[in-house]
């Protein structure tokens, strides 16, 4: 019995160890469970409950049935009947054990896993306020050179001598072979700075030598 009891204590330790927290309360619990496994202890194990609560703690239970165990030993009337005793206790020691590495063991493997999820979580976290710390660096640069430049780019023309419509009237009696009728003042066959293959620099509205038709038929009214 004391050798039962004192391996309790040595696998409690190891729980502990583990990071699985007990108390004497549970441990005293947990031994009066394993006697009444027995079938032998239930005169010491009614015994016992009949104690007052304060009275009730781990030092008093060893002492309580180790001194169980010596009555009932001293009440065995054989020699077989004794060692079969003490074999009963032994079964039970390992029993117990067994049981308590078992929980140990599986703790500690879930304490190793617990802790390499842990692990990688802070690593998770940290390469994404990296990346947080990325993203806002490029966004500071982006802004700064937005307020810097201030530069608004021009739209694409969409017809020929829009960019410099935006500079010049238009000329009503014009005329270019690449561009069409629709041109500003200045801007003629021979003038013309976006030639087309075949160009003719001489073709005029009146005669246009096959040249290009875009906006034959816009009227100075509608600009004007």
């Amino acid at each position: 019995m004391t050798t039962f009891l004192k391996d309790i204590e040595k696998e409690t330790e190891k729980l502990t160890r583990a990071r699985i927290t007990t108390d004497n309360n549970e441990l005293i619990a947990l031994v009066v469970w394993r006697l009444m496994e027995m079938g032998e202890y239930t005169d010491d194990i009614k015994a016992w409950d009949r104690l007052p609560q304060a009275q009730k703690t781990w030092a008093n239970c060893k002492a309580h049935f180790i001194a169980a165990y010596h009555t009932n030993k001293a009440f065995q009337k054989a020699t077989a009947g004794s060692q079969g005793y003490v074999n009963k206790m032994t079964e039970t020691n390992l029993k117990w054990e067994n049981f308590l590495d078992t929980i140990a063991t599986a703790s500690t493997a879930e304490n190793e896993n617990i802790n390499a999820i842990t692990a990688n979580q802070s690593n998770l976290n940290a390469q994404v306020q990296q990346l947080i710390a990325q993203q806002a660096k490029i966004l500071e640069v982006l802004a700064s050179n937005k307020m810097g430049t201030g530069v608004t780019q021009p739209k694409a023309a969409t017809q020929p001598g829009a960019t410099e419509r935006k500079r010049k009237p238009l000329d009503p009696t014009g005329y270019c072979w690449s561009c069409g009728y629709k041109v500003v003042q200045g801007h003629n066959s021979k003038t013309c700075f976006k030639k087309k293959e075949g160009h003719q620099d001489s073709a005029t509205r009146e005669d246009i030598k096959g040249g290009k038709q875009y906006n034959k038929f816009w009227k100075p009214s509608q600009d004007f």
